[in-house]
């Protein structure tokens, strides 16, 4: 069943955007909404973008601006669930895909000025194309897979009121400058443009960080940071409960679901666990509240057996005392 929608998806993806040409950017997740409600947002959430020149393909509708077309549309699943995929095409594809992923989830991208409490940092998880930033309380930064860093370094704010703030490579000695976006929930690496986005999204009503970096960029980071042994409880939507018994030497068994194993780590209130199970293997990066007993996050299959596609799920975490 799940193979027959994701194939009706991209089926309907490509007809939606069978006049449109790179760069483009695809969206495909489920929603708890029924298919009626669907088609009525993905027509909203068009308009309010401000597309217009709209066709109905009978699962959605495709909408065009000036340098850009975009397509929203909806598969029923089973019941409440619908499947929304987003196909953008043109000038600046990824940003408007989040926009629009963003109203069909039923929100709306925040007015200039909303960037405040943890969504003025850029403490926290981050992706770009499926690789990780994570940015640390401490000043600490690194990017890709806990194993081996592809960079590393420090970072600062350089403006934190206007969202300014820069990060160095150790190992390049490159330093690079990120601006946050408005709602806090992206930022842009300049001069290249290339655009970030936080693993879940920020609370602007949520206390900031204690740190907005290391005040010396080439400093060592000062250690702090959740404590990594103990048994957690995962919630994972769509998949349902385990439990991780996670051992101070990185160590870490899942109970439940799959009964993966794999190794795990923090870095300052980020909790990283890579896993594998028979043919599937990813990781879990869950950001950890104040109190280091509950964060919330993203499960990603990374490696799947044949036929069946990676996904991401919304997963939230809580310390068993």
């Amino acid at each position: 069943m799940q193979r027959a929608i994701l194939a009706a998806a991209l089926a309907m993806m490509a007809m939606g955007s069978a006049s449109a040409g790179p760069p483009t950017s695809t969206y495909v997740h489920g929603k708890r909404l029924g298919f009626d409600e669907c088609k009525a947002r993905a027509d909203a959430a068009l308009r309010a973008e401000g597309y217009a020149d709209f066709r109905d393909f009978g699962n959605g509708w495709t909408g065009h601006v000036p340098a850009r077309s975009a397509t929203v549309g909806c598969v029923h699943s089973v019941d409440p669930t619908t499947v929304v995929f987003i196909v953008v095409a043109g000038d600046d594809a990824g940003a408007a895909k989040q926009r629009l992923a963003d109203r069909m989830s039923g929100s709306t991208p925040a007015p200039a000025g909303a960037r405040r409490g943890e969504c003025a940092s850029l403490a926290g998880l981050w992706y770009h194309e499926g690789s990780p930033y994570r940015f640390n309380a401490d000043g600490s930064w690194r990017y890709g897979g806990m194993e081996q860093a592809a960079a590393e370094g420090q970072w600062r704010a350089r403006d934190a009121a206007a969202g300014a703030f820069e990060f160095n490579d150790r190992k390049s000695g490159l330093t690079q400058v990120a601006q946050l976006s408005e709602d806090g929930n992206h930022f842009t690496i300049e001069p290249q443009h290339t655009r970030v986005s936080r693993a879940a999204a920020c609370n602007p009503d949520a206390a900031p960080p204690a740190s907005t970096g290391s005040p010396d960029i080439g400093a060592s980071p000062a250690p702090s940071g959740c404590p990594l042994a103990g048994t957690w409880t995962a919630q994972i939507d769509g998949l349902g409960q385990s439990t991780w018994a996670l051992r101070a030497d990185g160590s870490a068994q899942e109970q439940g679901l799959g009964n993966a194993h794999g190794s795990a780590r923090v870095d300052g209130r980020m909790l990283s666990i890579q896993w594998v199970t028979g043919g599937y293997g990813g990781d879990y990066a869950i950001q950890l509240d104040e109190s280091c007993a509950t964060g919330q996050g993203t499960t990603r299959w990374l490696s799947t057996p044949p036929g069946v596609a990676p996904r991401s799920f919304a997963t939230r975490f809580t310390r068993v005392p």
